[in-house]
């Protein structure tokens, strides 16, 4: 015997905004307990604050030079990271707990590499990474400069 029950009607929305924050938050965490300690071991133990660290950096250039790598390296594993599982799976292990997925307008790994570029921290990618919090709130639909430079959007799916 059949039921002849409605179907569940789900629509994709925008996730909230501390959502996205949280779920960003939890990803670095996951990347740096698996792999952050290996970073750490080769950067050098530096005490005090922002000027006592560029101070250090200016008189010793090839220290400098060797936190400028380890830094490229670890955005490097932030951008493989992001990039492979929100292609993959559609989202990364951060989003996976609050919910949120990742939609491309365009199939392929370009759009998600290109999304996650901004980790690298390096100039000009940089800037995308500052704006994307100022372009989330000045939107209507809530989607980062990173999202449209990319032709994705994070979404959270409801069901009704």
């Amino acid at each position: 015997m059949a039921l002849n029950l409605p179907l569940e009607r789900v629509i994709a929305g925008q996730p909230a905004l501390w959502k996205r924050i949280a779920a960003f938050l939890a990803d670095l965490f996951i990347v740096d307990s698996v792999a952050g300690f290996h970073f750490q071991s080769v950067l050098p133990r530096i005490a005090g604050g922002f000027s006592d660290t560029a101070k250090l950096l200016q008189a010793r250039p090839d220290i400098a030079l060797s936190v400028s790598l380890v830094l490229m390296a670890y955005g490097f594993l932030l951008v493989l990271y992001f990039s492979i599982l929100e292609y993959r799976l559609g989202a990364t292990l951060g989003k996976m707990l609050f919910g949120i997925h990742v939609q491309a307008e365009k199939p392929g790994y370009a759009s998600f590499l290109i999304r996650n570029l901004p980790l690298l921290l390096v100039f000009p990618f940089i800037l995308v990474l500052i704006l994307d919090p100022i372009y989330i709130l000045m939107r209507k639909d809530s989607r980062a400069l990173s999202e449209v430079l990319s032709h994705t959007a994070a979404v959270q799916y409801y069901a009704f």
